[in-house]
């Protein structure tokens, strides 16, 4: 899933609909977004941001050959 502002935007664009090919009530998309702000407000603060997934900062890139 994604963070608020990407399910906002998703959710103003029809994309549940479109996804789940079927109308999505809006007080389900109200009860999703309620889940999704709880389970963000639950993650840890001091997360960082790598660069790609798996790489950790100063580790090398594998090189071919």
């Amino acid at each position: 899933m994604c963070a608020p502002p990407c399910f906002d935007l998703a959710a103003t664009r029809g994309r549940f609909a479109r996804a789940w090919r079927r109308q999505v009530p809006l007080e389900v998309l109200t009860t999703l977004r309620e889940q999704l702000v709880i389970a963000f407000e639950s993650l840890p603060d001091n997360m960082e941001q790598w660069s790609a997934a798996g790489q950790g900062p100063g580790a090398s890139m594998p090189t071919k050959g």
